[in-house]
């Protein structure tokens, strides 16, 4: 069986528009039967004759093909997969949608994600950078909660009455461990981690976040007080 038919086969078993991550495919399945060299020349092949589409770069799909033309994958698509499984979390404009802090739009849609290879990459309007964690329940509050408060003055429009809301869930929830990891993982600013001591200790809650702190810098961030007068 030569290259192409030993693809079409692997290739076969993806549903239409399914992303396939050619990269991380050739190590699973072909290094061992195919040269590099060949993988990928062959990949264009199949570009061209349209068995194929190159989504961007390492990352192609089964079009779909209908009596129309050729459909490929939606935003919607290509957003959640980087996303499901807990491999990746919505931020942006879309996060603050979802949560009633504005009712503005943006159409870049922003993610974080572990499923890429490199540190970041673009699919048409979708803007996906690597991070290197377990998004589950827990890092997807926090990963919310630092998103919110390190963008809170760019937020257009922002809600305060339901930015308060969204504080007062987020700090009965409060895991330490959980913010600690979060923390070590994406580089928030310094005056990110105060605005969130600012919130906890607005609300009594414990916390230890001092130690990421300089006790001899004043850091501007907004006051809940006069987040409170606003709303």
């Amino acid at each position: 069986m030569g290259a192409r038919e030993q693809m079409e086969y692997v290739f076969s078993q993806y549903s239409e528009n399914e992303l396939i991550f050619v990269s991380r495919l050739y190590a699973e399945k072909f290094a061992e039967k195919i040269s590099e060299t060949v993988y990928y020349k062959t990949l264009s092949r199949m570009c061209k004759s349209e068995y194929l589409h190159r989504v961007s770069k390492g990352v192609y799909c089964r079009p779909e093909k209908t009596r129309f033309g050729m459909v490929f994958p939606s935003e919607r698509k290509i957003t959640e997969t980087f996303t499901e499984k807990k491999q990746g979390v919505i931020v942006g404009y879309s996060l603050y949608n979802s949560l009633g802090l504005t009712t503005q739009i943006s159409k870049r849609i922003e993610v974080y994600s572990s499923l890429i290879e490199e540190n970041v990459k673009q699919i048409g309007n979708i803007f996906i950078k690597k991070v290197s964690l377990t998004f589950d329940d827990s890092s997807l509050m926090v990963i919310k909660m630092l998103e919110v408060l390190y963008h809170y003055r760019e937020i257009e429009d922002i809600n305060n009455k339901q930015f308060i809301r969204f504080c007062e869930a987020y700090v009965k929830h409060y895991n330490e461990l959980t913010t600690e990891y979060i923390i070590q993982q994406i580089n928030y600013p310094k005056w990110t981690i105060a605005f969130l001591r600012e919130v906890l200790d607005y609300y009594h809650v414990e916390n230890n976040l001092n130690k990421h702190l300089s006790a001899l810098s004043e850091y501007k961030i907004p006051k809940m007080e006069d987040i409170y007068e606003t709303a």
